[in-house]
């Protein structure tokens, strides 16, 4: 709609109580600059409303918390693509090392701005974890490749022949 039209006052809470449901579904979908630009428009054309004011606020929170996770798989991805086992751990075990700090970061961001019990937030928040999650998966994925290869160098270790020097039963 455009913002110059004049609307009553009915037709403004009913759009803003229709728009707020709207947002959020969005939010849950992670599409948080549509649910930006449907916040920004809704509020020019309707104004100021406790609806929007919260959905405001779940927008700010699932962008941050989506930031985050992104941060965090991102940094998950880089230690996934590279070669040496040892730095894989090192960076793994790091990430899975500040996780829980992140994870607090994450839910006083939602508790901070009330919004912590809503479902956009609350999925955002489960989404988090399950990188979290999946990381942790994955340290124990790269401590278990390191263990076959320890694995195999001992096998090799106790697979090799001693040379016979003479003396013995076969020397």
């Amino acid at each position: 709609l455009d913002p110059a039209l004049d609307l009553t006052d009915e037709v403004c809470d009913k759009g803003a109580a229709i728009t707020a449901p709207r947002i959020e579904k969005l939010l849950e979908a992670e599409k948080t600059s549509d649910a930006k630009k449907l916040y920004k428009s809704a509020k020019e054309v309707y104004g100021t409303y406790p609806e929007l004011e919260k959905a405001g606020k779940e927008i700010d929170v699932v962008s941050d918390i989506v930031a985050k996770r992104k941060a965090l798989k991102e940094s998950a991805d880089n230690a996934r693509e590279l070669e040496d086992i040892d730095q894989k751990m090192e960076i793994y075990q790091n990430l899975v090392d500040s996780l829980p700090a992140k994870q607090k970061e994450v839910n006083d961001v939602a508790s901070k701005a009330g919004v912590a019990s809503t479902t956009p937030v609350k999925a955002a928040v489960k989404s988090f974890n399950t990188v979290c999650q999946d990381i942790t998966a994955a340290r124990k994925l790269v401590i278990r490749e390191k263990a076959y290869e320890y694995k195999e160098k001992i096998g090799e270790v106790f697979a090799r022949e001693t040379p016979t020097t003479g003396s013995g039963k076969k020397g």
